[in-house]
């Protein structure tokens, strides 16, 4: 299925999709990462993460959403395989057993935010930045000869916003 989809280029900055936007369509990280946020009434972004390399994003249009609630935007250039949802619903007919792996891919990003929930609830912020900086090792990180590297271009506030204390 990722060998027929269309791949684009993205740059970065530039966004993959936005809330509001028809869900017709889901997208396969082949490089680069993206930033996956909701904007919130007083214009602050909530981020929920960072995807990397092999992430699949935008599974609502796989669900039967209508609109996008969330955002996703390039943090560093990225070569994404696009699918549209009636392609891939067909090609789930035709094998059926993707239907667990599309559910185990929800149920994770499920308990992902679950978690992220619990921590705001019951963790200071240094221990959520920490938290978070374990897993943007593990979904973005990439090893050099002084050990694990964190390549994206990050900023305070961004930092802020993955732990939830902005």
């Amino acid at each position: 299925l990722v060998n027929n989809a269309d791949l684009r280029l993205f740059k970065r900055g530039e966004d993959v999709f936005r809330a509001g936007d028809l869900c017709d369509h889901f997208y396969v990280l082949r490089t680069g990462t993206v930033k996956l946020y909701r904007e919130i009434a007083c214009g602050k972004q909530i981020i929920f993460g960072f995807e990397g390399p092999g992430a699949m994003f935008g599974e609502t249009a796989l669900i039967g959403a209508d609109r996008r609630r969330d955002n996703a935007q390039i943090a560093e250039d990225a070569f994404i395989c696009v699918i549209e949802r009636d392609r891939f619903s067909g090609y789930l007919e035709q094998h059926p057993d993707l239907s667990g792996w599309v559910t185990s891919v929800i149920a994770r990003r499920k308990d992902a935010i679950e978690d992220r929930m619990i921590a705001l609830l019951s963790k200071d912020v240094r221990t959520r930045l920490a938290h978070a900086l374990v897993r943007l090792a593990d979904d973005c990180g990439e090893l050099d000869d002084r050990g694990l590297r964190i390549g994206l271009r990050l900023t305070q506030t961004d930092l802020g916003q993955l732990v939830g204390s902005t």
